[in-house]
C-alpha cells in the first residue's frame, strides 16, 4: 500500500533539500572568503537540518528537540545488530533493496512494543521477518541505509491495518463526546470513540479519555484513513504509554 512508503520518501526529500542547502551555503562561504568578511555563525538552523547535512553518525543520531516531527516507517525487519543496537527495516515487497531500508537505533528511551500481546518487549525479543512500525527521528545519516534514532518500534502488526506510535500534539473533544487527537506531525486526526476502553501500558487497568493530554504517548490501532488533510481515522484500540 502506498501510504506505507511515506516515511522514507519524506526523509529522502528532506535529505535532498538539505543537500541543496549545503550547495548554497558553500557558495555563500566562498563569497565571504573572497571579500575577507568572516561568515557569521548560523544560529537559526534547526537540529534536524544540521543533522541531515552531516555525515557524522554521532551528531545525526542525537536526541531531537521536544516537539520535533517524526518519520513513520512501516515494513519488515530484515537485519538485527544487537551489538550496536540497530534494527534494519525494509519497506515494500523487495526486502533486498537498500534504498527502501532504514536502520533504527534502539536506545534505553525507545519504546519497544508487541502489537499482538499489547505489551512492552525487550530488544532481544525482536526477530527478522516481523512486520514493524517505527517512529524515527528526522535526523538521519547519509549512509545507505540511513540511520536514525527510534522513538518507538512496534512489532507483530495486525494483518489488517496498523498499530502506530502517536505523540499527541493536540487533544480535543468532539460534539458527540469522542476524543480527537492530532498527531505530532499535524497530518492525522485520530478519533477515539466514547465507548472505546483506553488501556494503560503493561496493565489490565483502563483509564478515562481525560487522561490523554498534549504530549501523551500512545499506541493506536486503526485500519482505514480518509484522504483529507489532515487525514482522518478512527482508533479501534488505544494504549496510553504514559
Amino acid at each position: 500500500m502506498q501510504w506505507k512508503r511515506i516515511g522514507l520518501a519524506a526523509a529522502a526529500g528532506l535529505m535532498l533539500l538539505m543537500s541543496g542547502c549545503d550547495a548554497a551555503a558553500d557558495t555563500a562561504a566562498a563569497s565571504d572568503a573572497a571579500s575577507e568578511t568572516p561568515a557569521a555563525s548560523e544560529s537559526t538552523v534547526t537540529a534536524s537540518a544540521a543533522a541531515a547535512a552531516t555525515d557524522d553518525a554521532a551528531s545525526a543520531l542525537a536526541t531531537p528537540a521536544a516537539g520535533e516531527m517524526i518519520v513513520p516507517v512501516i515494513g519488515t525487519i530484515v537485519e538485527l545488530n544487537p551489538e550496536e543496537h540497530f534494527v534494519t527495516v525494509a519497506e515494500g515487497e523487495d526486502l533486498s533493496d537498500p534504498s527502501m531500508m532504514v536502520s533504527a537505533l534502539v536506545t534505553e528511551d525507545t519504546l519497544l512494543f508487541d502489537a499482538t500481546t499489547a505489551k512492552t518487549i525487550q530488544e532481544a525479543d525482536l526477530e527478522t521477518g516481523q512486520m514493524a512500525s517505527a517512529a524515527l527521528s528526522p535526523q538521519m545519516t547519509r549512509s545507505i541505509p540511513p540511520q536514525a534514532q527510534a522513538f518507538a518500534l512496534i512489532t507483530n502488526l495486525p494483518a489488517n491495518g496498523v498499530a502506530s506510535y502517536v505523540d499527541a500534539l493536540d487533544v480535543m473533544t468532539a460534539e458527540d463526546g469522542s476524543t480527537v487527537i492530532l498527531n505530532q506531525n499535524a497530518d492525522l486526526y485520530i478519533t477515539i470513540p466514547v465507548d472505546l476502553a483506553i488501556e494503560k501500558l503493561d496493565s489490565s487497568e483502563t483509564v478515562p479519555a481525560s487522561d490523554i493530554k498534549t504530549g501523551s504517548r500512545l499506541i493506536v490501532w486503526y485500519e482505514t484513513v480518509a484522504e483529507s488533510y489532515p487525514a482522518q481515522t478512527t482508533a479501534s484500540r488505544v494504549v496510553l504509554a504514559d
